[in-house]
């Protein structure tokens, strides 16, 4: 083989392990909690039919865990809508930003609840801003006392 050849190899496979070396880590868990508060001046009730649904922006703390693992609180405000069925059945959407140092993370998420238990999804939307750029995460959570807005969450988050 030419000496061309090996070089080219050589470049090549240094290539494929640094493309591979540079792969995402497995994603981390991050658990926490948390609470998020109504803007009262933004709430908006509707009843229709035995349902009802509610609206308002809300601020509040959530955590988060760095790449470090470091679990850190940050600033959060967002909107959330609400349906509460005439069964007592519950369905919650909600878009949040949350701003930790100079950065921040939006998420978006969702959940069910009934006399049959609670299904939650809440996930990272975008890409972050400064020391919050690149990372990704997706979990679940549940309200610990929704007469304060208190709630937990596991969210197992990418760093890139």
């Amino acid at each position: 083989m030419n000496p061309r050849h090996l070089v080219s190899l050589a470049s090549a496979s240094l290539l494929a392990l640094a493309i591979v070396g540079s792969a995402a880590a497995a994603p981390a868990s991050c658990v926490g909690s948390g609470w998020v508060a109504p803007d009262p001046s933004t709430i908006e009730v509707r009843v229709a039919d035995g349902v009802t649904f509610i609206a308002f922006e809300f601020f509040g703390e959530h955590p988060l865990c760095l790449a470090d693992g470091t679990l850190v609180v940050g600033a959060v405000e967002g909107q959330l809508w609400q349906r509460i069925g005439s069964d007592g059945s519950v369905n919650i959407r909600f878009e949040e930003t949350l701003f930790y140092g100079d950065g921040t993370l939006a998420y978006r998420g969702n959940a069910t609840g009934n006399a049959s238990g609670w299904s939650s999804h809440v996930r990272t939307v975008g890409t972050g801003t400064g020391s919050l750029a690149g990372i990704h995460g997706q979990g679940t959570f549940s309200p610990i006392d929704p007469a304060t807005g208190a709630f937990s969450d596991e969210i197992f988050y990418v760093y890139r």
